[in-house]
């Protein structure tokens, strides 16, 4: 997603978020647009996450560790 298109959803967001009467079917498409420009949904993109959080969570215990010595 373009970086203005990226900007706009995320001050959309924020607005619906501090909006006491935002209509339902409005924060829904706020959340989809969010959804949208930040989760790809593709096989290959979410297996590389996990591996990329999986050994960052690694790398932390491993630090928490050293701490100790």
């Amino acid at each position: 997603v373009p970086i203005d298109t990226m900007l706009m959803r995320l001050i959309a967001d924020n607005w619906r978020m501090h909006q006491q009467n935002c209509p339902e079917h409005q924060q829904q498409r706020v959340r989809q647009e969010m959804r949208d420009a930040f989760f790809v949904d593709d096989p290959n993109w979410k297996a590389s996450i996990w591996r990329i959080t999986r050994q960052r969570c690694l790398q932390v215990a491993e630090g928490l560790c050293n701490l100790r010595s």
